[in-house]
């Protein structure tokens, strides 16, 4: 791939700020104020750095968007699968991770088996490693691991034209950014009026079928933003995942893929703060 479309897809890597407002790599400035992991809020304290390296493509449909890293960028991971002891024959196997690698080791005797099992990582534990670091994992380590979502929380939340219950009634297809950058107590009543006209409740799923995509587009946006999420969309529904009551499991992770795109000069980050990207996966600042 040449050098300037490397770049320009570079670009694509957008950061949500507390005020609501989104900003390219290029674009922000220190005293900038990022959204944080966990509710917090990350000052932009030094521009990025201009450097030559290899480039990523971080895939993540139909999950969130796709977007570019350097090789010495750091991924922000959360374990998805959980590690497990099965019987075979006489002896217990043990599967599962570690943050550097996946394992698999057979025992006779089962506490030996559970003493292992409790040293190895728990669904939702995350890991954060650069790029080149990820592609040095197995197969079987990299497939248990992918990105997720975090709930989002702004510096000033703004004023919304309806009560949260009501929108749904009275213009459920106008629901303006009002709604998507309210506070986290609006956002969750507006989630939960969508859900009570339009959502069908399925074990740990909400399908949604308002038969509008516009509808659909909003309800996707305001899901990301509480850290649900979006499994899939077609023209007329809308699965979310809120929970995973029955298997103990995150439901703010899902897949990624990683794939090599070429070599420019392109701005990286300090890789200091883990902050909430626009789509609202969490990504390094």
């Amino acid at each position: 791939m040449e050098e300037n479309s490397v770049s320009q897809k570079l670009s694509q890597k957008k950061f949500l700020l507390s005020n609501a407002s989104v900003k390219g790599t290029h674009l922000l400035q220190p005293e900038d104020i990022l959204v944080g992991e966990n509710k917090t809020l990350v000052k932009v304290d030094s521009n990025p750095t201009a450097v030559t390296t290899g480039v990523y493509q971080i895939s993540q449909a139909p999950f969130g968007d796709t977007y570019y890293l350097g090789s010495e960028e750091k991924l922000c991971l959360m374990l998805l699968v959980a590690s497990k002891i099965t019987k075979s024959g006489e002896h217990y196997v043990v599967e599962g991770c570690t943050k550097d690698e996946f394992v698999e080791s057979s025992y006779y005797q089962k506490n030996l088996a559970n003493r292992e099992l409790r040293d190895l990582l728990k669904p939702g534990d995350k890991v954060d490693l650069t790029v080149q670091e990820y592609l040095t994992k197995s197969e079987e380590w990299k497939r248990r691991f992918g990105g997720y979502f975090m709930p989002v929380s702004f510096k000033s939340s703004k004023d919304v034209p309806f009560d949260p219950k009501d929108i749904v009634y009275l213009a459920p297809r106008a629901m303006s950014s009002r709604y998507t950058q309210a506070s986290s107590d609006s956002r969750n009543e507006t989630f939960k009026s969508y859900m009570d006209r339009y959502g069908r409740i399925e074990g740990d799923k909400v399908n949604f079928g308002p038969e509008d995509p516009k509808i659909l587009a909003n309800i996707k946006k305001l899901a990301k933003t509480l850290g649900y999420l979006p499994m899939g969309t077609t023209i007329d529904t809308l699965t979310i995942r809120i929970s995973n009551q029955f298997w103990d499991l995150p439901s703010n992770v899902y897949p990624i893929s990683v794939s090599f795109v070429g070599t420019t000069s392109f701005l990286v980050t300090p890789n200091t703060h883990k902050v909430i990207l626009e789509d609202g996966t969490v990504s390094f600042w």
